[in-house]
């Protein structure tokens, strides 16, 4: 039984390095930098895709 590697779907074009990246990899990538715009690649094009849809959010004031 082979285990399936993440795919590298998900880039980050303000940041320094474009390497594509995964789901889980990007997420941790952008903790401390949520404003970001991710794109995802659809097979044929970069899309818009945000964070919150990854999962991450940004604690509000208390």
């Amino acid at each position: 039984m082979t285990e399936e590697l993440p795919i590298a779907l998900f880039c980050c074009f303000e940041c320094f390095s474009h390497t594509p990246l995964c789901s889980q990899c990007i997420f941790q990538a952008h903790q401390e930098v949520p404003f970001h715009h991710i794109q995802k690649w659809t097979g044929n094009f970069f899309t818009k895709v945000s964070l919150y849809h990854l999962g991450h959010t940004v604690p509000g004031p208390y």
